[in-house]
């Protein structure tokens, strides 16, 4: 929503809009670019929270809306020690505040952090804490061989599961006409086939599956093109 004007200059209000984002995103923009789903999307209590993973899955992001409080004790569930598997947090940060580790403890209860005597000023429209953990935490393997044929009634699609840790399958679709997938199902850890009964015309559609558990979603299975029938 960046509006000029007349003579294509930008209100000063937008300008300044967008001078605080840019100054947001060059502390905080590790915790969005190239990041994953973690295994929690969020809670709507009343700090507003969700979460990041990076790619190599040993650091999560915990974006609060609102600020906690100076010296306050920040408290999660989502991150209690159960929810780790065997990796374990090594240190905490909050982006904007430097390298400066935050107090922590873990216990089967709740992840509580100790918030640092001020907040970021530049942070003040969100703010993020960054935790390293020692190790990946396990992810199910990435599905394998995934094949797509087009029939009369639809689009038969199968794959192979190559984890025992899987809870099931989420599939994601692209049309011809379109840069980008999207999801058009889930199933069971215990299916490895799909139909989808949404064709069009002509075209081609390509997929992809993915596994997932209760930690997070693995990587791509290859990517399967079918030319559709006529």
């Amino acid at each position: 929503s960046i509006n000029p004007k007349a003579d294509g200059t930008l209100p000063d209000s937008t300008k300044k809009r967008l001078t605080e984002v840019g100054n947001w995103m060059e502390i905080n923009g590790e915790s969005i670019y190239a990041t994953r789903p973690a295994e929690t999307f969020g809670l709507n209590g009343a700090n507003l929270i969700r979460f990041t993973r990076n790619k190599d899955n040993t650091v999560i992001y915990i974006f609060s809306a609102n600020w906690p409080g100076n010296n306050a004790v920040f408290s999660l569930t989502s991150y209690r020690s159960a929810k780790l598997n065997s990796a374990k947090i090594s240190k905490i940060t909050l982006l904007g505040n430097g390298n400066t580790a935050l107090k922590w403890t873990q216990d089967s209860a709740a992840l509580s952090i100790t918030m640092p005597s001020a907040a970021p000023s530049v942070c003040q429209y969100c703010y993020v804490f960054k935790v390293y953990l020692d190790k990946a935490v396990a992810l199910p393997a990435r599905p394998s061989n995934l094949t797509s044929l087009s029939t009369t009634k639809g689009i038969n699609l199968k794959w192979v599961n190559n984890s025992t840790k899987t809870k099931g399958f989420s599939i994601e679709r692209k049309d011809k006409n379109s840069k980008t997938y999207k999801q058009i199902a889930t199933v069971s850890n215990t299916v490895t086939t799909y139909v989808d009964l949404k064709k069009s015309s002509e075209g081609a559609y390509a997929y992809r599956v993915r596994a997932y558990d209760a930690k997070g979603n693995s990587d791509y299975s290859n990517e399967s093109t079918t030319q559709l029938d006529r």
